[in-house]
């Protein structure tokens, strides 16, 4: 059976210990690292809010968007335009400002769920209800959802500028 030396030439403080030639702080960082990486995999994430993580350096625009429950109904009930949307990753540098996730939206047409939401081509979604999409998938999932609720929010980023959708459904 191998042994794990601990070597304290350093300070001599638990912190500063050596195992092998390796320091215990970046070893701990680390594991910690893999094991949150593994959390979110396995699904075992906590929900984020974006207003919580998000630097406020940048204005959120409001827009209020009133729609119809029964035409937005119609809308998440065809398939075929909900089947047209693609949400793409963007690849950030390690320079980025945020490490959240953030989708650019194609392919929104006239009449569909995204549409009628405020949606528009090229829009770049960061959160729904203020929480963060850490999954591509998970968004069209949110927009079934809503169906069901008398108001939301998606945070965008359009040309630029950061958008706050306030949609309401009217009977």
């Amino acid at each position: 059976m191998d042994k794990l030396i601990l070597n304290t030439r350093t300070s001599g403080k638990p912190s500063d210990c050596l195992v092998g030639n390796v320091s215990l702080r970046v070893l701990v960082s680390v594991l910690i690292f893999v094991l949150c990486g593994c959390m979110r995999t396995l699904g075992g994430n906590s929900p984020l809010k974006f207003s919580e993580v998000s630097p406020s350096t940048q204005p959120l625009k409001s827009v209020e968007i009133v729609v119809s429950r029964a035409e937005y109904l119609k809308a998440v009930g065809n398939e075929h335009l909900l089947a047209t949307i693609r949400l793409v990753p963007i690849l950030k540098s390690q320079y980025a400002s945020s490490s959240s996730p953030e989708y650019r939206l194609f392919g929104v047409r006239d009449g569909s769920a995204y549409h009628l939401l405020g949606l528009q081509n090229a829009d770049i979604i960061i959160a729904a209800n203020d929480y963060i999409i850490f999954e591509s998938q998970n968004f069209p999932k949110f927009l079934t959802l809503l169906k069901d609720e008398k108001e939301g929010t998606i945070t965008v980023r359009r040309e630029g500028n950061m958008m706050l959708l306030k949609v309401r459904f009217s009977e």
